[in-house]
């Protein structure tokens, strides 16, 4: 699946699931959010609860393939590269046996 645009705001806090099929991604900044998305690297942030701010976002976006292009890229790469389930399984395991919420030898 892919989508041309995909806009984030508090409607839907949650977007990690849908970041590895976007082409481009505009978000308000909230917390966590710079932990997915660099601004004009791999998506463009707006302030909260500024409209014209997002407005003018999805404005430049829409008139700029290359930018679409460039900024979907690098959405892709982040999400493979910091979200993959099976490069990040491990470091879960070993936090939850840290944890004692799983035996240790579950982590292994």
């Amino acid at each position: 699946m892919t989508v041309d645009e995909f806009v984030v705001s508090k409607v839907l806090p949650e977007f990690r699931p849908v970041v590895a099929a976007i082409r481009k991604v505009m978000k308000e900044s909230a917390p966590g959010v710079s932990e997915a998305i660099t601004d004009d690297v791999s998506g463009l942030l707006v302030e909260p609860e500024d409209p014209q701010a997002l407005a003018g976002a999805l404005e430049r976006v829409l008139a700029d393939p290359e930018l679409r292009t460039r900024l979907g890229a690098a959405a892709r790469e982040t999400a493979a590269a910091r979200f993959d389930r099976t490069a990040n399984l491990p470091s879960v395991m070993e936090a939850l046996a840290s944890a004692g919420i799983i035996p240790a030898a579950a982590a292994a």
